[in-house]
């Protein structure tokens, strides 16, 4: 959604810098929120990159790493605020943001990439060849 319409992304922002009741982490999301354009765009292409990453079994820690770090950062900035979304259903917006911190740490201390990774692929064709 963030690749063809950003328009939605200001009110959201804006709405959680004025709602959000975490010291100091208020003023940086309302900083944050006058360069909401830019800053989406910087998201959604490193989001892409982070999927690709972990889809793709490369860098796959590294990728979870930032990927946890943006989920945290988006669970402060909408979890942790007076907003209506919150005031409707916190266990469910809670739950939406922490899932996939969880899972991103998961991935950060997993070695499946190491056996089913474009890694793993890529060494065997190189020792295939390597051999021949």
């Amino acid at each position: 959604m963030k690749w063809f319409d950003r328009s939605w992304v200001n009110d959201l922002v804006s709405t959680a810098a004025n709602g959000s009741y975490i010291p100091g982490y208020s003023e940086l999301v309302k900083f944050a929120s006058n360069y909401t354009g830019s800053l989406v765009i910087a998201i959604t292409v490193v989001e892409a990159i982070i999927g690709t990453f972990i889809l793709l079994g490369v860098s796959t820690r590294v990728g979870a790493a930032i990927g946890a770090f943006l989920g945290l950062n988006l669970m402060l900035t909408f979890a942790f605020c007076r907003c209506s979304w919150m005031q409707e259903d916190f266990p469910l917006v809670f739950w939406f943001y922490l899932f996939p911190i969880v899972l991103n740490l998961e991935l950060i201390f997993d070695n499946s990439s190491n056996s089913f990774g474009l890694r793993k692929v890529l060494r065997k064709i190189h020792h295939s060849r390597k051999s021949e």
